[in-house]
């Protein structure tokens, strides 16, 4: 098995290679696979992500969850050095209440208010790499690792990549959770 390094080179190698076209194409298929499913439709409070470095991008999802209610949440870096990151709901329309923040990643920012991750009932997790028994590897900083910990019991995990992001294993700590399941552009796979 590869370390950790090389699958992360490796990837977003290829990830940030994609052609933009592809880029939109695929994560058109993410977005609609995801409305289509029973996971999101039981839903009512979610946090998503906003893409970074050629990440699959759900932002055409984002306007469609807010019109039927839900309740929309990104992640915020509070503290960079100890990679910690707190979720904050954005009212509508999400568009207005986001900003470059740490690492240029758009974040929360304006008319926000604070999520308890343990209320959350799902979970958009992106990352480099994910495995066939919906392992994850991330940037290495640990802002995902750390959050994981503090959702509850109920709320369901789901890692959003591309097709060729997902690989038969991927190095393990012992820390690392696995989620329940993977979007691609081939379908929402849940374990």
């Amino acid at each position: 098995m590869t370390d950790k390094h090389h699958i992360r080179k490796a990837v977003l190698v290829k990830r940030e290679g994609l052609p933009c076209e592809k880029q939109a194409l695929f994560s058109s298929r993410v977005v609609e696979a995801l409305r289509q499913s029973e996971v999101l439709a039981r839903s009512t409070s979610i946090l998503a992500y906003l893409p970074f470095r050629g990440e699959v991008d759900l932002s055409l999802l984002f306007d469609w969850l807010q019109d039927q209610g839900k309740k929309l949440a990104f992640p915020k870096i509070i503290d960079k050095a100890n990679g910690y990151m707190e979720p904050y709901f954005v009212d509508t329309p999400w568009r207005n209440n986001v900003k470059p923040g740490a690492f240029n990643i758009l974040e929360p920012e304006g008319d926000i208010r604070v999520a308890n991750p343990a209320l959350l009932d799902l979970v958009f997790v992106p990352g480099v790499a994910f495995d066939s028994e919906s392992y994850r590897l991330g940037f290495g900083g640990g802002f995902y690792d750390r959050f994981l910990l503090r959702l509850g019991t109920h709320t369901l995990k789901v890692g959003i990549a591309y097709q060729f992001q997902v690989m038969a294993q991927i190095p393990r700590d012992p820390h690392d959770i696995a989620l329940d399941g993977v979007c691609t552009e081939r379908g929402l796979f849940l374990k």
